[in-house]
């Protein structure tokens, strides 16, 4: 997740009656003018005090304002090549951007469900049946995760979803190692919390079922348990987050539905 779409997330989700709601509009108001103004000038310009703008910048998922601002400069600048739909070098092969979309996505799905290793994804339920408190840590887009909260709930279990990156910090101070903790994490490089999260759930010892798109994410080390795949890292991606998380709630159900049979 990066920080224009951090941005707008707080901005979605946030209680229009906060200080910070405010702070997320008009950022989003005045991205024109981002490079220009120092905390200084955006803590005035939002009415707020810069210790504010310093909280806001952590509420979003950075460590300070200074690596908040800088990462949506970057965004902004490079957003065409950071936000692709599709791999540029495959764009020159199709009559537009939405026919290349098209032919990827079709052949992605496809090949999701023709190397779709049941084996694997009954190695993910069987880890996390084993555990009765289970949070999902959700980073960047929607991906479903309600379904498979629902099926927990249904189960028994104490399952909640976080998706703000601060937020998700600070609840790690409240689990214990016998929490799971289920992590969505696009492979991707930026100022974000991602990586503070990993280290400290691996240096606390609770149990992580981690789900990246790259069999060589820097974020492994730390997993106890990881299920990859290999990603075109674009927002394709991001339909295989759906679908793992999918098939895990839909392996979930078939196993609890054996049960009350029996």
């Amino acid at each position: 997740m990066n920080a224009l779409s951090s941005i707008i997330n707080y901005y979605n989700e946030s209680s229009h009656s906060t200080v910070y709601f405010n702070v997320a509009k008009t950022l989003l108001e005045n991205l024109d003018i981002v490079q220009l103004d120092t905390i200084y000038e955006w803590a005035e310009r939002c009415n707020v005090s810069t210790a504010t703008m310093s909280r806001f910048s952590q509420k979003v998922g950075f460590k300070n304002f200074g690596d908040m601002r800088s990462e949506l400069l970057h965004v902004l600048s490079n957003y065409n090549v950071m936000n692709q739909y599709v791999p540029l070098n495959q764009i020159a092969s199709f009559s537009s951007i939405l026919s290349a979309y098209e032919n990827i996505f079709r052949k992605k799905v496809d090949l999701f469900f023709e190397d779709l290793d049941e084996d694997e994804i009954q190695r993910c339920v069987n880890i996390i049946r084993t555990f009765d408190s289970i949070r999902l840590y959700i980073h960047g887009v929607d991906i479903n995760q309600l379904s498979l909260q629902q099926e927990l709930v249904l189960d028994g279990k104490s399952a909640r979803s976080i998706r703000n990156p601060a937020e998700q910090l600070d609840d790690i101070d409240s689990l214990t190692p016998s929490d799971l903790v289920i992590i969505t994490l696009p492979n991707v490089y930026e100022k974000t919390l991602s990586l503070d999260i990993m280290r400290k759930l691996h240096k606390k010892g609770i149990p992580t079922l981690l789900i990246t798109n790259s069999r060589h994410s820097s974020f492994i080390p730390y997993a106890t348990y990881y299920h990859t795949f290999e990603g075109t890292m674009t927002m394709i991606d991001d339909t295989v987050f759906y679908q793992i998380i999918t098939v895990i709630a839909i392996k979930y159900r078939e196993i609890m539905d054996k049960i009350i049979e029996e």
